[in-house]
């Protein structure tokens, strides 16, 4: 027998007055949640096929049980989900199929405005990464035309300074040099929202000019799901086997010591029994995790101990195997940490920004050196380029910063 009682309501999206709208957004409790944690335990639920429990939940998004709790119970009242007490006296919490489209359809914030800042940052940093990589190649072009319009003004100087009326090689060009930069941008990807590291995880390719901005950079830390996946799989471990473990199956998810050497030949208590090995004499590492899932030693009957987790034992996923203390640790997967990467850019993409950085930096020199002539300025200003003195400050900064920076990193 099973009892059933179904909670809050799920009434249709619907176009309100804006202090009805602002009303009904405040009553959503799924808002109030840090939006991280709903997506995770919304997550977790959909890939558990709706029925669960806290500590289904919890063992699967690799949240404590608190936020696992505190989630479900918001996300129950929003979507007008069912909650049952199973035969076993199991509290179980059944979402329909479309819970995520009936959480969608109620609140704005869930539905439009969060993936729309996210959307909205992620364009942002794109561009960031795109603008950056652009700024080198219009530095190159922008630096060389100047450099070889003050040269040509200086050899037109020096050969017929008297029949040009004398200057700086003024007057030589009778039209402009004009370079539009807008056309380096019309390969940007407007809808580019992925992170970086993401992407490369994932073995995708980036650009050339995405390359710029990692070689300078970097590409984020490779590492900062790690948590979230160590947490999520040393869950799954604890519930494949029945909610006991020792801190011996749990430490290659956690932080543990150096385990103690084994003895180079068998130990003996004072009755002649062979005396058990302990690789981790202090267990205190395992306290995180008793924290977050809720576990609770105890000491069997041949003095090991064990750590139990009762909310990690309950289960209310159809059709789910029964749990099994004694699956070998090789079949549960440990996450690793990936290592750090000085750039995710291909050898080739690597050698054509240090080219180009080295290009820049020698023409930004030159530069330097032929704007100290006090008649460059017109020369520039007569050959469409006025605007060059202006920004010799910031490309001095740039073409030192371009290889500065990936030094100090």
């Amino acid at each position: 027998m099973m009892l059933s009682l179904r909670i809050g309501s799920a009434g249709p999206f619907s176009y309100l007055p804006v202090h009805l709208q602002v009303k009904r957004e405040a009553g959503l409790q799924s808002n109030r949640l840090e939006p991280d944690l709903r997506e995770r335990v919304e997550s977790a639920i959909e890939r558990l096929g709706g029925r669960v429990t806290v500590g289904d939940v919890a063992a699967r998004a690799g949240v404590k049980l608190a936020q696992a709790d505190e989630a479900l119970k918001a996300l129950a009242y929003d979507t007008a989900a069912a909650l049952q007490v199973s035969a076993s006296g199991d509290l179980v919490y059944a979402f329909a199929p479309d819970f995520r489209s009936r959480l969608r359809s109620r609140s704005l914030l869930v539905s439009t405005l969060l993936p729309l800042g996210r959307r909205l940052g992620g364009a942002l940093s794109y561009l960031a990464r795109v603008a950056f990589g652009t700024a080198l190649v219009a530095s190159v072009v922008v630096v060389w035309l100047a450099v070889m319009a003050l040269l040509r003004g200086r050899g037109d100087d020096r050969d017929d300074r008297g029949y040009r009326g004398g200057g700086f090689g003024g007057g030589y060009y009778s039209g402009r040099m004009f370079m539009d930069v807008t056309d380096l941008f019309l390969y940007w990807d407007p809808y580019y929202y992925q992170n970086t590291a993401q992407r490369v995880a994932n073995g995708e390719q980036l650009s050339f000019v995405e390359s710029i901005f990692s070689f300078v950079f970097g590409d984020g830390d490779p590492n900062a799901d790690f948590e979230e996946r160590r947490w999520q799989r040393l869950g799954e471990m604890i519930r494949a086997k029945g909610g006991v473990v020792t801190a011996e199956e749990m430490a290659p998810y956690l932080d543990p010591p150096e385990p103690a050497d084994p003895p180079g030949r068998p130990l003996y208590d004072s009755s002649g029994m062979t005396e058990t090995y302990i690789p981790y004499p202090d267990e205190n590492f395992v306290l995180p995790a008793l924290i977050k899932f809720g576990g609770e030693p105890s000491v069997d009957e041949a003095g090991r101990i064990l750590y139990r987790f009762p909310a990690l034992q309950l289960t209310g996923v159809k059709g789910k195997r029964p749990a099994n203390r004694f699956s070998p640790q090789s079949s549960f997967e440990v996450p690793m940490e990936r290592d750090w990467q000085f750039t995710a850019a291909s050898g080739g993409q690597v050698a054509g920004t240090v080219f180009l950085g080295l290009l820049n930096l020698v023409g930004v020199a030159v530069l330097s050196s032929l704007m100290a002539d006090p008649r460059a300025v017109y020369v520039l200003a007569a050959q469409g380029l006025g605007f060059v003195p202006g920004l010799l400050g910031p490309l001095q900064l740039y073409a030192a910063a371009f290889f500065a920076i990936p030094a100090l990193r």
